[in-house]
């Protein structure tokens, strides 16, 4: 029952696909239109995952790793640099794992994992977005010492919230 987390790779595209909608669906039911989370398609996130893992990545702008159990996907994170340029030098781009895996230690494996890589960058601090109403994601991040701000991003029928780490390495003294 031992936990691995490595970087995702082309053959993980299919598996990652399935759980990335997965996720969607358990965690965003009631917080975006149902329209959109039954419109999701296995097949055209794939093609998505494809793209991602095979695109170009200049000065290793973005990890997405996987977290593992007896082979099987439990759940994915990405990091790396930050979108926005906003005052912040790494983004927690996401952390996706279905309800049936959470409570597990995947999700601070995956942060170890997004953390490391954001350090190895040299960041300082970090932040991600949220979805308003993402009650769980929120106790997460905030029992890891994020911050809520009053940044707020809309989507297509939801918000997100940024939430920050203004120092990086007291985040990592909290995961390691």
């Amino acid at each position: 029952m031992t936990l691995v987390v490595r970087p995702l790779m082309l053959e993980d595209a299919a598996a990652t696909a399935r759980l990335h909608n997965e996720t969607w669906r358990d965690t965003y039911r009631g917080l975006m239109p149902d329209s959109r989370l039954d419109a999701l398609d296995d097949a055209r996130t794939e093609l998505n995952w494809r793209r991602i893992l095979t695109e170009e990545n200049p000065k290793n702008r973005l990890a997405n790793f996987g977290v593992f159990r007896d082979g099987e996907l439990l759940g994915f994170g990405s990091a790396g640099a930050p979108r926005e340029d906003w005052g912040y030098e790494s983004e927690l781009w996401v952390i996706n794992i279905p309800r049936r895996f959470q409570k597990m230690g995947a999700g601070k494996a995956l942060m170890q994992a997004c953390v490391q890589h954001a350090l190895g960058l040299a960041a300082q601090n970090m932040y991600l977005y949220c979805m308003i109403g993402n009650d769980n994601a929120m106790q997460f991040y905030h029992h890891l010492g994020a911050v809520d701000t009053d940044r707020i991003k809309a989507g297509d029928g939801y918000q997100e919230r940024a939430l920050v780490w203004d120092d990086l390495n007291a985040l990592a003294a909290r995961l390691f």
